[in-house]
């Protein structure tokens, strides 16, 4: 069935991968906006669902595969991508992606650390996170926008108050 060893191994990370993958998407089920995906991500880090001493141990080699099998490093880019695309459903792509690396790594801090931080402070780290990704990626949206603006749009560097209309080249605005 396999054409050799790299085969077999391949095949089962796959399916190691899918079943993770339905796991975390279970953890996010009934979750209808931000705050609650905040949340579900702070109980998967907290809860032993997934963390697993099994989950943890073939993690663990699926990452040491990976630097030596390019096959296996296919695999572990498709498994992110699909937590990615989970986390999309409520975060922007470049926050579910900064927001996917700190799930994987706190839960390996989580499972190792001498002392865990609590349930709380994981939420807590969480909702920060969310709200600077989401604030960064509003900025750049309005830097965009702004250079983006006709050269009709730009103004003196004067600042005319607001109250008064776009003066005329014959009238003038009192300060």
């Amino acid at each position: 069935y396999f054409s050799g060893i790299e085969a077999l191994i391949e095949e089962a990370f796959i399916l190691f991968t899918a079943e993770m993958s339905a796991q975390y998407q279970q953890s996010f089920a009934g979750v209808a906006n931000r705050q609650q995906a905040c949340d579900a991500i702070a109980e998967l880090i907290f809860s032993a669902q997934v963390t697993t001493a099994r989950n943890m141990e073939l993690m663990y080699q699926l990452y040491a595969f990976c630097s030596s099998q390019p096959a296996l490093k296919a695999v572990m880019q498709n498994w992110m991508r699909r937590s990615q695309q989970t986390l999309e459903q409520w975060f922007a792509p470049d926050t579910a992606r900064g927001l996917d690396a700190f799930i994987e790594g706190m839960t390996l801090h989580f499972v190792t650390d001498r002392a865990p931080l609590s349930k709380a402070a994981i939420r807590m780290t969480v909702g920060q996170l969310a709200r600077a990704r989401a604030q960064a990626t509003v900025t750049a949206m309005q830097a965009r926008a702004v250079t983006r603006r006709p050269s009709s749009w730009i103004t003196s560097s004067r600042a005319r108050p607001t109250s008064c209309p776009r003066p005329s080249p014959r009238q003038r605005c009192a300060r």
